[in-house]
């Protein structure tokens, strides 16, 4: 079931038919028997913090009353749903290991995702080139080739580099927990993807992510910097292999990217902290944007910008204080690193890597989205881990 879980939750992030919504109502489908039936077949404890977070949602959504074409009460269903299945809200022995099982399977996904996209790009293979959508949002958009438009077997260069850095995070963790040459194979093929698509902050996620893996998972001062001191005598002997696939970042960073999508999120920036300046206790609302600020596609989708300052303007402060108490208790149940040390060092890694792509992307609210299952999920994993004895 697990599997299953997985893979229609990470079905959408390729092209084609693919992204078709049934996916989706798949996905929450089998959410919905996992839930029913385990729920059924053991006790189980709610999380105070979870529930109060549903139920600020919803009194949100109920007084800030946002405009109907934003579907505030879908997607506060969708997206309640989503937590009820992956965030630790429901504590039971079984949701819990569906949850480590679920997690660990769409991290070997990743891998496998990132591999081969690895080899497509030598083969001249982008399935984000040409990308049609069905949503009115990206009437405008259009993919051509050049620094930021490589996507491999995904549709977009951005879920590329989300899903190969979570995967380096992981392979990493395979590496130095069992030591086999082996796993640098798929290791250095998910760098090579995470390089060629171009996503600074995904890049940047991932080396923080990656120390903080090495300094949780190192019992020793020594042991760090034995780890370091390996990967830095690595980098700098394959660095000539790593030049061609740095160049894509390097044209965004020295401005010869795509010149509108730095103002558009620069732009987004402004509207999120205006809305919180002018409704800063309990937001704008739920899934909505002001439609005088941000374009508003016909269907309600948008694109908000960062994650935290998406979560002032649409639930603000107090939203805001619940997310981080949330999120605060997820990283203090992995404290204790006594037992499975390196289970709890990559999911400490992971949660930062995602803490820090949450500065950029805006997908944190977004229930149907694999970025936010994913976060959510993490989330949930971590939470459960004071209870788990199984590593990933």
């Amino acid at each position: 079931m697990g599997l299953l879980f997985a893979f229609f939750g990470v079905a959408r992030v390729f092209g084609g038919f693919l992204r078709s919504s049934y996916w989706a109502i798949l996905f929450f489908s089998i959410g919905f028997f996992v839930l029913y039936n385990y729920l059924k077949s053991s006790k189980f404890k709610m999380d105070f913090i979870g529930v109060l977070f549903v139920i600020y949602l919803f009194v949100n959504v109920l007084i800030t009353r946002p405009p109907s074409v934003f579907q505030p009460e879908l997607r506060f269903l969708l997206f309640s749903f989503l937590l009820f299945i992956v965030s630790p809200i429901i504590q039971n022995k079984n949701l819990r290991v569906f949850r480590l099982r679920s997690l660990d399977l769409m991290m070997i996904i990743f891998v496998i995702i990132s591999s081969i996209s690895f080899f497509c790009y030598f083969l001249g293979i982008n399935w984000m080139l040409n990308q049609t959508t069905n949503d009115d949002l990206y009437d405008d958009y259009s993919v051509s080739e050049g620094a930021g438009h490589f996507g491999g077997i995904t549709n977009h260069s951005m879920t590329l580099g989300f899903i190969s850095g979570i995967a380096v995070c992981y392979m990493l963790c395979r590496f130095l927990t069992y030591k086999r040459k082996l796993s640098l194979v798929p290791l250095i093929c998910c760098m090579g993807s995470l390089l060629f698509a171009s996503s600074r902050v995904a890049l940047g996620a991932t080396i923080i992510g990656c120390l903080v893996f090495i300094i949780r998972n190192s019992r020793s001062r020594l042991g760090f910097l034995k780890t370091i001191i390996l990967f830095v005598v690595g980098f700098i002997i394959t660095l000539p292999l790593w030049v061609g696939a740095l160049s894509g970042i390097v044209a965004k960073q020295s401005g010869r990217g795509d010149l509108s999508e730095m103002g558009g999120r620069i732009g987004q920036v402004e509207a999120r902290i205006e809305e919180f300046a002018d409704h800063p206790i309990i937001g704008i609302g739920f899934a909505s944007v002001d439609p005088q600020k941000s374009h508003v596609g016909e269907s309600g989708n948008i694109e908000p910008g960062p994650s935290w300052l998406t979560v002032l303007s649409m639930t603000g402060i107090i939203g805001m204080i619940i997310v981080v108490i949330y999120v605060y208790n997820s990283f203090s149940s992995l404290k204790e690193l006594g037992k499975n040390l390196p289970q709890k060092a990559l999911l400490s890694a992971l949660l930062v890597f995602m803490i820090v792509h949450l500065f950029v992307e805006g997908y944190i609210f977004s229930g149907g989205s694999l970025q936010c299952s994913i976060l959510w999920l993490i989330i949930g994993v971590s939470r459960d881990s004071k209870y788990l004895q199984d590593n990933i």
